[in-house]
């Protein structure tokens, strides 16, 4: 298993190796930004695309003020004792 690893990695100067099979969703996702190029614009494109974004942030929001609440009132109660 090690050749295999071995085969489907690049070496580096330090001695290090980046391994191909990991790194490949990170090319994927470099090539798919690329693709906007390729497909022609239409208005409901960019309102779906705002329209996920402001709920996904609106999310991240709510969970990261829920998280720190949470922590905050854990922290207060364990010194209030």
């Amino acid at each position: 298993m090690a050749s295999a690893s071995r085969f489907l990695s690049i070496p580096l100067p330090n001695g290090s190796r980046i391994s191909l099979l990991l790194s490949l969703p990170f090319a994927l996702i470099h090539v798919a930004a690329l693709l906007i190029f390729f497909i022609p614009f239409h208005w409901y494109y960019l309102v779906t695309c705002l329209v996920l974004l402001v709920v996904r942030m609106f999310f991240v929001i709510v969970a990261i003020t829920a998280t720190f609440r949470i922590a905050r009132s854990r922290r207060a109660a364990c010194f209030s004792s």
